[in-house]
């Protein structure tokens, strides 16, 4: 599945995650996210879907919470 990362600034990276679920787990049991040497946490999880094709998208914020 195509996977967009948003990052603060609205800058989209985009991915392909063969196993997607074992991807929104692993969101489930950690406090951030570290894409291209920056930690970020996650804020929001949407799945996507337009007329032609459909993807998850991962908007993410900084810095990421302490000691959460």
């Amino acid at each position: 599945m195509d996977l967009h990362w948003v990052l603060p600034d609205h800058t989209i990276r985009e991915t392909n995650v063969p196993h997607i679920h074992k991807l929104i787990f692993a969101l489930e049991v950690v406090n951030s996210v570290c894409l291209e040497g920056n930690s970020y946490r996650v804020v929001r999880k949407e799945l996507v879907v337009e007329e032609e094709r459909c993807y998850m998208a991962i908007s993410l914020a900084y810095p990421p919470l302490e000691n959460v």
